[in-house]
């Protein structure tokens, strides 16, 4: 388990060091999502352990979001000030998202069965 916490916070700090450097205008966190991708990817599979630790540390997720409540609690009222454009990219958002994941999940989703069978027509027409 400790072997595979310092993977995921190796990963977290490279991609970190790397933001911080400015040398790829990304969050250090999503750099560091990126190489562990990678490196899972690489190893072929996810690796028990690290499995493990992970399920471990999202069972804390929720922990991590109260620095977040305070800090939207301390400006306040800046956020009322600003609340049309905040709500804007809120909806916004939520709606590219929504689009984003439904084109994804219709161009990578499983194939219907008439999906299937044109497909399968398809390949016979260009061998025949």
């Amino acid at each position: 388990m400790l072997s595979a916490l310092a993977k995921l916070m190796g990963w977290l700090c490279a991609g970190e060091i790397l933001s911080r450097l400015d040398l790829i205008p990304v969050p250090g966190p999503v750099i560091g999502l990126l190489f562990l991708y990678v490196h899972i990817t690489l190893e072929g599979q996810l690796s028990s352990e690290l499995g493990a630790a992970s399920d471990r540390l999202l069972q804390f997720l929720g922990m991590l979001f109260v620095p977040a409540g305070v800090g939207v609690v301390g400006h306040l009222d800046r956020m009322s000030a600003e609340a049309l454009p905040i709500a804007g990219a809120v909806v916004g958002g939520t709606a590219a998202t929504i689009l984003a994941t439904a084109y994804a999940a219709a161009r990578l989703g499983t194939p219907t069965p008439a999906q299937l069978a044109r497909a399968e027509g398809e390949a016979r027409d260009a061998t025949a």
